[in-house]
């Protein structure tokens, strides 16, 4: 989600505004399809997309407390 959240800067500013096209034009760059595993090596498909991996330490978190409350 790198590239959408660069539309709005979320940790600067929360009221902008972008039109369709410009949102569509970033969300081509996202997904976990166009991300490629090749010995060790991660590549990405298509140029300006990023990696985010803020949501890695929230997954773990929610399986650990799952994992407890089960």
């Amino acid at each position: 989600m790198g590239p959408v959240q660069e539309l709005w800067k979320f940790d600067i500013d929360h009221s902008s505004q972008h039109d369709k096209t410009a949102i569509e034009q970033k969300l081509s760059k996202v997904g976990y399809k166009k991300i490629h595993l090749e010995n060790q090596t991660v590549f990405l498909a298509d140029k300006g997309m990023q990696l985010h991996f803020g949501a890695i330490a929230k997954g773990y978190a929610v399986d650990q407390a799952a994992k407890t409350l089960q």
